[in-house]
Order: structure tokens, then sequence, then C-alpha cells
């Protein structure tokens, strides 16, 4: 029998995360990353400066933060939350969990908790809303959200334990014994992870377009632009995307 998608608030976790909203990147080049995201893939710049730039698809002030660094690597995720952040910051430490509340985090967000992945200690920011972009309507290539984030675990029980147990996410799909698909709304998954002991950081980022005939368009868009498809497009298994 299939799951009925976790579409309201778990009182039996810590905190029940609703939406996936943002993803950030270090990068030495930020020019180059902005450039890639706001002419390739048409993302709007909202705020920016020499060390930070925030942009977005659609309604939400940001979904990617890009930050000017030594290396390069995902630095942080950002997910919104059903609860009161008072609230949740208790219930995260009576589960035996570090976790700051912040303010400085970004500027739409200026209330957020901040705790980390077990394993791979990646930073991530629980909220409770981000404030609008002032952007609207639709382009025939922007896509309309960020999707889902894929990313390797060093021990896939741990991870998944993790992001069911505490924060409230739903099992959705497995591929063999390595990849794990979890959902926080009706999305069939927002956060996905591969087990792997040799690889660390992200497998991939997704994001959503409207319809096969948006997808296509942008699919031209890459080729004129001398992007190489690694693969697809075509239905890839575990959610059917």
């Amino acid at each position: 029998m299939n799951e009925i998608p976790h579409t309201v608030p778990s009182s039996s976790t810590a905190v029940t995360v609703s939406k996936l909203g943002y993803v950030g990147f270090q990068t030495q080049d930020v020019e180059r990353l902005v450039d890639y995201y706001t002419q390739i893939l048409d993302l709007v710049v909202v705020e920016s400066s020499p060390e930070q730039v925030f942009l977005t698809t659609g309604f939400d002030h940001h979904c990617v933060v890009i930050n000017k660094g030594d290396t390069t690597a995902r630095t942080s995720v950002g997910y919104e939350v059903w609860q009161e952040l008072g609230d949740a910051q208790r219930r995260l430490k009576e589960a035996g969990y570090d976790v700051e509340r912040r303010s400085d985090i970004a500027p739409a967000t200026p209330d957020v908790l901040l705790l980390r992945e077990p394993d791979t200690a990646t930073p991530l920011h629980l909220y409770q809303a981000q404030e609008g972009s002032g952007v609207h309507g639709y382009t025939p290539l922007r896509p309309t959200k960020l999707g889902h984030i894929a990313a390797f675990a060093p021990d896939l029980a741990s991870m998944q334990g993790f992001y069911q147990d505490l924060l409230g996410f739903r099992w959705s799909d497995t591929i063999g014994d390595f990849f794990v698909f979890l959902r926080c709304n009706s999305d069939h998954h927002a956060a996905n992870f591969m087990e792997s002991t040799t690889h660390q950081g992200m497998h991939h980022i997704a994001y959503e377009m409207r319809d096969l005939s948006h997808l296509q368009t942008m699919l031209d868009h890459l080729a004129a632009h001398s992007y190489r498809l690694e693969w697809g497009p075509g239905r890839h298994g575990a959610g059917h995307n």
C-alpha cells in the first residue's frame, strides 16, 4: 500500500519540515557562477555583494545562495518548518542536538535555527518563511522552483533516521540498499542520499520545470550554449521525474 504524502505537522518528531527552501554554494569565482545561474538557468539576482549573492526562481526571496570562499562546496541547505522556532529549538535540544538561533543568516530570513547533518556536518537552516522576492510571472526558461538536493552520506541509515525521526521527513523510495528518497510534502522527494565512503558532498541538484515543453526549451537553450547533457531527458525511475 502506498504511503499518504506528509502534508500536516507531526507531533512525534522534534521538527516538521514543510518545504525545501534553498541551497548554498561556496566558490572562488562568484562572478562566473552567478553568470551561469542568470545567463544559462535564467534565475534572478535579488540581492548581492562581492562576497554573497542571493538568486531566485520566483516568489521566495532566494533558492540559491552563492558565497565567496577558498573551496568549491555545498555550504548549506534551508528548510521551511511548520513549528514556531522557539518550540522547535527546545524540542531539538531535548532530542540531544546542538542548535543555534541566528539572526544573521540571510536578509529574508531574520530568524533561523542552525544545526548540522550527522557525519557530513552540512549546516541546515530551519526557518518559518522567507520574505518575497518581488519577482513575478513566468519566462520561457526560468525553472519554477528548486526541486530536490541529492548528496552522498557515509552512513545511509543514520542520515535517513536523522531526517525522518528528527525533521519529520517520510520515506518515498529506495534504489537497492544505497539510495534513499525522502519527502517533506506532496512532492515525491526533496532530499535524497546515496551511501558512499569514497565520495562526499553533493551528488546533484534538481530544478522543476512547468512541463515537457518548458523542459525542451531549456534543453535547446543549454545546447545553444554548448552544455552537454549527462543523462536524459527521460524519467529516471524513482519519482518518475
